[in-house]
């Protein structure tokens, strides 16, 4: 029994010796991948997009920037699911132009103004503030000029900050 388990772990591991091998042949690749013979030949692929993390102080009375640091090892990737947050940015160029666009869910929060400075509410065993702060990371683009933000419930979208880039202190 020994002899045939060991003839059985011989056998897998020269199957899968042989099967790196072959895949690492240049006559399964594609002459145009970044392995492949004609490598140096191949296109450069698009340039990442790195990411500012911004601090954001949410209340009834809008979004303030806090705080940007510059996340040169942290790329940038739009949401997928825009459309269920709450919570959305554009950045425009100096023109107006929108140049990227995503959303942040801060978490539950009372916007109501006639509450602010209050404590917060308590619902059973939540507490439901009426200041917040976050994380956000938007990407770190030369061309961004400002970052207008939005607060969407059941009615619509309504405005809700704008931070012009000049004043944001970045680190």
């Amino acid at each position: 029994m020994t002899i045939r388990l060991i003839a059985g772990i011989v056998a897998v591991a020269l199957l899968a010796g042989a099967g790196v091998g072959i895949s690492r042949s240049s006559f399964f690749q594609d002459p145009q991948d970044p392995d492949g013979p004609n490598a140096s030949r191949t296109p450069v692929g698009p340039q990442r997009t790195t990411s500012l993390m911004l601090t954001v102080q949410l209340d009834a009375n809008g979004v303030q920037v806090m705080q940007g640091i510059r996340k040169p090892d942290l790329d940038w990737v739009a949401p997928r699911n825009l459309a269920d947050l709450p919570f959305r940015w554009t950045m425009h160029d100096a023109e107006g132009r929108p140049i990227a666009e995503g959303g942040f869910d801060p978490a539950r929060m009372c916007l109501d103004p006639t509450h602010a400075g209050q404590p917060a509410h308590v619902e059973g065993d939540v507490a439901i503030p009426h200041v917040n702060h976050t994380n956000i990371k938007v990407p770190d683009l030369a061309a961004f000029d400002r970052i207008e933000f939005t607060w969407r419930d059941q009615v619509g979208s309504h405005p809700f900050g704008v931070a012009q880039k000049r004043a944001l202190e970045l680190r």
